[in-house]
């Protein structure tokens, strides 16, 4: 399972004011002088804060500039990092523009887990890439592709994705090595591995309502005598998965074959969360943007047995180390 992650913003904006009463005083009364210059002030002159300037005085040196296009402020105006802008180049000039729509952000907006910024209200109008979780469009990620109505791959993944069998055989051998370096052996290596089109297909062969499923281990056997004489293995997971994920989620689905074969009947909770151990190694692994951000999503799951399981899990790796966690994991 992969949760979305993003920040809700503001833009931060400032406002001040810039009134300014302007008088005429009679040439024959002498007793104002400008606050700036302090030369006696005849004829028209400006009040600002109680204090007295030329017209000029106050236009060349005390009036406020914008500090994008340098013209005089007159009225409301906008304030940045100490900076003073009209309320037309703050927006156009000043604001971050949306990654989607390209219109200056004035408000609330959205920072997901790539940087990128736009409205919220993007969030209801265009599908997620279900292996980055950017939001599909054109500006953002160059577009992307439908995937039985329901799933959608963006550009920037869909060339890393999987959807032939191909490379499965390297990909397996790659990801058992992984669960090698960790004291999890003997795995079979020739187990058959079906690619699933839609998470519908994927739900019905596993008989798993949860939705969010990504891969499922069918598991038979044969018994004489009550002893094990066969076991057969087939995975089945879902088709069009990027890389990285269709390793961790191969990962989760072969440490259900280590329980299996070990005659490990755990509870369900600690099942996956012990499994998802698996995802959490490849994706420390590759220790790449996509999938540490994947590995954050595992960490803050609220699934009580893919998320809260694989932390109690977790605990459990960091308290005692692989070796003995696979010694001790039945009586956990």
């Amino acid at each position: 399972m992969f949760n979305y992650f993003a920040i809700i913003l503001y833009s931060g904006i400032l406002y001040g004011s810039n009134n300014i009463s302007e008088y005429e005083r009679k040439t024959e009364d002498f007793s104002i002088t400008c606050d700036f210059c302090t030369k006696k002030i005849m004829g028209k002159y400006i009040i600002i804060e109680n204090n007295n300037y030329h017209d000029r005085c106050y236009k060349e040196h005390i009036q406020l500039h914008c500090d994008q296009c340098n013209k005089r402020i007159n009225g409301s105006y906008n304030i940045k990092n100490n900076n003073n802008y009209h309320p037309r180049c703050f927006k156009y000039f000043v604001l971050d523009r949306c990654d989607i729509c390209d219109v200056p952000i004035e408000n609330e907006y959205i920072k997901d887990m790539w940087g990128n910024i736009y409205h919220g209200y993007h969030e209801n109008e265009l599908p997620k890439c279900e292996s980055c979780s950017r939001i599909v469009c054109n500006r953002m990620t160059g577009g992307g592709f439908i995937i039985n109505e329901t799933r959608n791959i963006c550009n920037l993944c869909w060339d890393n994705v999987i959807s032939n069998k191909s490379n499965i055989k390297n990909i397996t051998k790659k990801v058992i090595s992984i669960l090698n370096k960790v004291g999890i052996n003997n795995l079979p290596d020739k187990i058959p591995i079906v690619l699933v089109d839609s998470r519908e297909d994927l739900n019905r062969i596993s008989n798993i309502r949860l939705g969010k499923i990504q891969g499922y281990t069918k598991y038979e056997y044969e018994t004489l005598g009550g002893v094990k004489v066969s076991e057969k293995y087939k995975i089945y997971i879902l088709n069009y998965l990027h890389e990285i994920n269709f390793h961790a989620v191969l990962a989760h689905e072969l440490l259900h074959v280590y329980l299996f074969q070990n005659n490990l009947n755990i509870s369900e909770s600690n099942r996956e969360g012990f499994c998802n151990l698996g995802s959490q190694l490849v994706y420390e692994t590759y220790d790449n943007q996509l999938s540490n951000i994947k590995l954050k999503g595992m960490y803050q799951d609220t699934d009580p047995d893919y998320g809260k399981g694989f932390i109690r899990m977790n605990s459990n790796l960091e308290k005692y180390g692989w070796k003995k966690l696979l010694k001790i994991l039945a009586q956990l």
